[in-house]
């Protein structure tokens, strides 16, 4: 699988994070059965389904590339993966709070982020860390000033949710993060209809000589 990956950072002329990488393909490995053991622990049933192959079956490792959909019973192929995490999460007792927009990271007087700085409920709230703050706020591709900045192509028009518009990338800018791989991403070709804000994906048949 690294071998795999690392003829993906070569071909598109990326800069690769060796360590980075060990790590990932070495955590992958332990994913399914993580998944299947904490919903377990919620009385979920979990299972999976193999849906794509590598986009280049021809690189070194290839055959080691999987791609599963996480199905859990009672609920879509699509909200699987969600409820398994938002149920072990409240079966552990965090906090889940719907509707609240991160904002800024607070910094305390020698530059650590010691917490965020949200609103929810048409509040500010300020919430400590224990520990860290991570930043899991999905991609950039709704907000046009990022997408402008980083991306090689544009327009680009995209199927994911409005709310991808780059706060949590936005907020770690600020307080002088350093970002890679923002030059370079990977799409399904589709179409953009006019009366729509979002475009649509297509499927294209595979060609065999």
């Amino acid at each position: 699988a690294k071998r795999y990956l690392k003829s993906l950072f070569e071909l598109s002329c990326s800069v690769m994070d060796e360590e980075a990488l060990d790590v990932y393909t070495r955590m992958s490995v332990d994913n399914l059965e993580w998944i299947k053991q904490i919903g377990k622990s919620s009385g979920l049933v979990v299972s999976f389904r193999e849906y794509g192959k590598p986009a280049y079956p021809d690189h070194p490792g290839a055959e080691a590339i999987h791609k599963w959909m996480t199905l859990c019973s009672g609920k879509s192929s699509v909200n699987s993966l969600f409820s398994i995490l938002s149920s072990a999460l409240i079966d552990r007792g965090v906090t889940i709070s719907m509707e609240t927009t991160a904002k800024k990271l607070i910094q305390d007087g020698n530059g650590e982020i010691a917490g965020i700085m949200a609103e929810q409920g048409g509040r500010t709230i300020n919430v400590k860390s224990r520990k860290a703050v991570v930043l899991a706020t999905g991609g950039f591709q709704n907000s046009g000033d990022l997408v402008k900045n980083f991306f090689r192509g544009y327009p680009v028009y995209c199927g994911g949710g409005p709310g991808n518009t780059g706060d949590g990338i936005k907020m770690a800018m600020q307080v002088g993060s350093d970002l890679w791989h923002m030059n370079s991403f990977a799409c399904a070709i589709g179409v953009k209809v006019p009366e729509y804000n979002v475009a649509f994906r297509f499927s294209l048949p595979t060609i065999k000589n």
